[in-house]
């Protein structure tokens, strides 16, 4: 209840205010006139949105790559894909290299298989027992 009361007092003392401030005289004023310079702002805008565009390229290049002190030594790595081929259906054959040791996988959705060892230029496949005429 009080401050709705001191609300409404409030409201009035500023109609009488503005009703007495319109009846004092005032001073003339100089004309303002227009601003023609608008070379400031346009640099700053453009300046802006340079910095704008340079912040997303970093993002997108730490994405990408990583943060560089993060990242652990990249030394020598012992595990290397050499080769992969795709057989369709989302079927693919790897050949992958530890310690120079080539080996060949098969893989495919939901499995991955040893398939066999390769050696310099002749792959050794497994021995396959001889299938029975019928």
């Amino acid at each position: 209840m009080k401050l709705t009361l001191l609300a409404g007092l409030a409201l009035l003392l500023v109609t009488l205010a503005s009703g007495y401030a319109e009846d004092a005289p005032t001073a003339p004023v100089a004309p303002v006139s227009p601003v023609t310079h608008l070379g400031g702002s346009t640099w700053q805008i453009a300046a802006y949105l340079a910095g704008l565009v340079v912040l997303i390229a970093g993002g997108g290049w730490l994405l990408k790559n990583g943060i560089p002190s993060m990242q652990r030594n990249k030394g020598e790595r012992k595990l290397n894909i050499s080769e992969t081929r795709g057989l369709g259906a989302r079927q693919f054959l790897v050949v992958a290299e530890y310690d120079n040791r080539k080996m060949l996988i098969g893989v495919c959705p939901g499995r991955i298989e040893y398939l066999c060892t390769l050696s310099g230029a002749e792959p050794e496949f497994p021995k396959l027992a001889p299938e029975k005429p019928e």
